[in-house]
């Protein structure tokens, strides 16, 4: 529970995650939007890429991206993929934003 603002907050505050780390995630699920009108977009061939903790992306051992509906598209993720305690995800396509998003795993 938090009462109070987020800028009454003066202190390390402790990110708690069911994602282990150097664990296989599957079933990562994202939406793809429209680079113009930024509403979700179908039918795109996605490229997703991964950086693990300070690291430089790379493809890793990631599966292909599968379209879900709507807009939202899924992948897995490999072991070592997930074997750091912060990993940053960028999916891209053409006509799209790209999209990134950041999972911290858990010991």
């Amino acid at each position: 529970n938090l009462s109070g603002s987020v800028g009454s907050v003066t202190a390390p505050v402790s990110i708690t995650s069911n994602i282990k780390k150097n664990q296989a995630l599957a079933n990562i699920d994202f939406v793809m939007t429209d680079d113009t009108n930024h509403n979700p977009m179908t039918g795109l061939t996605v490229t997703i890429v991964r950086k693990i903790d300070s690291g430089s992306f790379g493809a890793g051992g990631l599966s292909a991206v599968t379209e879900v509906a709507n807009g939202h598209y899924r992948f897995d993720a490999a072991q070592a993929d997930m074997n750091g305690n912060v990993i940053t995800f960028k999916a891209t396509a053409t006509g799209a934003d790209d999209k990134s998003f950041t999972i911290f795993t858990t010991p």
